[in-house]
């Protein structure tokens, strides 16, 4: 879950909040934008039924970066990483697990942002630190 708080600099007294901004989205940085809002970092989780065993859900974790305005309001969400494909190639070199969607094996987790500049040195976009792996392969089903 996300949520974002303003603090006076000087007196540490909260001078907006943002509320509950995703259940599904955990933040991990945060960066301001030219407009006054900010841009958030971080995971999304997103639990998907299994396509070869619907009484499995699998949970999907994805790269997130959201953006709120300067009223704390959230504005908009996109979601990298987590590719479909390679079953047939890599899962076998992870101990042959074949009962979960392709997006269940390879996470993208991302921890870190920060501004990206034009030529003219005013922010054009934001650059994310993101890390791709798989998790819980033991060699049995992920779930």
């Amino acid at each position: 879950m996300s949520a974002v708080v303003k603090l006076n600099a000087k007196t540490g007294k909260v001078e907006k909040r943002s509320g509950d901004i995703s259940k599904e989205t955990q933040s991990s940085d945060i960066a301001l934008a030219p407009d006054g809002g900010l841009v958030l970092v971080g995971l999304n989780f997103e639990n998907r039924m299994n396509e070869y065993d619907p009484s499995i859900v699998n949970t999907i974790i994805r790269g997130s970066i959201m953006k709120l305005d300067d009223q704390l309001n959230f504005k908009w969400e996109k979601y990298h990483g987590n590719y479909p494909g390679g079953k047939e190639k890599e899962v076998a070199k992870h101990g042959g697990i074949t009962k979960a969607p392709d997006q269940a094996y390879y996470y993208t987790e991302c921890w870190g942002t920060s501004e990206t500049y034009s030529m003219e040195g005013l922010v054009d976009g934001y650059a994310m630190y993101c890390a791709y792996g798989i998790e819980q392969c033991e060699g049995g089903e992920v779930g």
